[in-house]
């Protein structure tokens, strides 16, 4: 009887080490901690020179022809997506812009959970088309192949594909078209009855008769002809029977719509009271592209942002020109706290590629606001809950940020009529009269 033996202690610190999950074609951010940092560890063939803190870097090769290790600093790639997560904002896409473009049908999918802490229900589908159209097409799946993102290779492939799908398209027509003819015969017989009740005027029951629809398929040019979208809805239904089918292999690809920058959801309710504003600068900004005359900016969170009112900076704005200049310095012109209100994404970064970049080529389009002492305001500054939120009296206060369970939550001072104990005496008094005015 043979034992197996146990498996190699190195295989298994192979599978977990850095130089393992390292990839060419990604731009991934390392970090290291501890000893192991000061040392210049960071799990590759040899130690790194570099010794900072929190230090992260991205490797270009692991192994040169020169025996090296190619790296270089990825401080400022760390630092921004930190940031990214203190505003806590979730962006939108830019709907000309070329990665809602790249992405496709997958785009257009909403978000119907107002937080991911909601509970979704359970009849909820990725698809975009409504009810009428599901009861013609039947199901269908919003990820189709993308052509804009095909190289000439694979579009050549593409179009052998559809080539040899013709028949099914025939077929596909003909009974959405007999479909199409049954729902006209319904609606045109509903209307025929609610005529004869007198529920509808004869002019809108005859505009309910007009649409008529052919049940019979002729052929693909006069199909051609008309303008339809039965062909991007035939598409979506071959790839709906693709991705569920019993034997299939294939995955339905759902890429992530903010290209890896985001992936949690962030309402604007759970986003104003869990993120505190952050400090920005109010700045002159040089001349934008097609414009002769300077602009006020925000440098905020690593953006050149836009402010909604930039008449709510106490402190102005920063020139930098006159900061070159002698005299006075004002270096604590245009400080002030901001929220990011709004952000558009144009354009993400390319993550995975021959070529990969962090955040070069990313194009975020930001909007902040001015955070104000009097922007809200909370009746009850106690942690809910508590006896002191249950007993405390309606008064206005100015709201402070989200009460930590970790602090003393503030309370508030009662009136010296409120403080002292309500006497017996007075309580008999009290209900005496209430019942004295009953009597009469």
């Amino acid at each position: 009887m043979s034992i197996a033996s146990p498996s190699s202690p190195f295989a298994a610190l192979l599978r977990r080490s850095k130089f393992a999950s390292y990839d060419r074609a990604i731009a991934q951010v390392y970090s290291s901690s501890g000893g192991h940092l000061h040392r210049g560890n960071f799990g590759f063939k040899r130690p790194l020179p570099i010794r900072g803190r929190e230090a992260h870097i991205t490797v270009g090769a692991v192994d040169s022809r020169e025996e090296q290790t190619e790296w270089r600093s990825a401080d400022n790639e760390a630092r921004y997506i930190k940031m990214w997560d203190e505003v806590g904002i979730t962006p939108t896409l830019d709907d000309k812009g070329p990665w809602s473009t790249k992405l496709g049908p997958t785009s257009q999918v909403e978000w119907r959970m107002y937080s991911d802490f909601d509970n979704v229900e359970s009849d909820l589908t990725n698809n975009v088309h409504s009810d009428a159209e599901s009861a013609i097409y039947g199901p269908i799946s919003s990820a189709t192949p993308n052509i804009y993102a095909m190289s000439d290779r694979e579009f050549e492939s593409y179009i052998e594909k559809l080539r040899q799908s013709r028949p099914a398209f025939a077929s596909f027509l003909k009974e959405t078209a007999t479909r199409k003819a049954e729902q006209a015969a319904e609606k045109a017989a509903k209307a025929e009855q609610e005529l004869q009740r007198g529920s509808k005027s004869p002019k809108r029951a005859r505009e309910t008769k007009e649409p008529q629809v052919d049940s019979d398929f002729t052929s693909f040019w006069e199909v051609s002809a008309k303008s339809t979208r039965d062909h991007k809805i035939f598409l979506a239904s071959q790839a709906y029977k693709l991705y569920n089918s019993a034997d299939s292999r294939a995955i339905e690809q759902q890429p992530q719509n903010f290209g890896g920058l985001h992936y949690a959801k962030h309402p604007p309710l759970q986003s104003r009271f869990l993120n505190k504003p952050r400090p920005g600068r109010l700045v002159l900004q040089p001349n934008r592209l097609g414009s002769n005359s300077p602009w006020l900016g925000v440098v905020f969170a690593g953006h050149n942002a836009v402010a909604v009112d930039n008449s709510a900076v106490p402190t102005g704005y920063l020139d930098f020109t006159k900061l070159a200049q002698p005299g006075e310095q004002h270096s604590q012109a245009g400080v002030a706290n901001f929220r990011l209100t709004r952000a558009v994404l144009n354009n993400p970064s390319q993550i995975v590629g021959e070529r990969p970049q962090v955040l070069r080529m990313a194009r975020l389009e930001t909007q902040v606001d001015v955070e104000k002492d009097a922007d809200m305001e909370r009746s009850n500054a106690h942690w809910p809950g508590s006896r002191e939120y249950v007993g405390h009296s309606v008064s206005r206060i100015k709201a402070d940020t989200i009460l930590s369970p970790r602090k003393k939550p503030p309370t508030m001072p009662l009136g010296r009529s409120r403080q002292q104990p309500m006497q017996a005496q007075d309580v008999l008094g009290t209900l005496r009269g209430i019942m004295e005015h009953t009597e009469h």
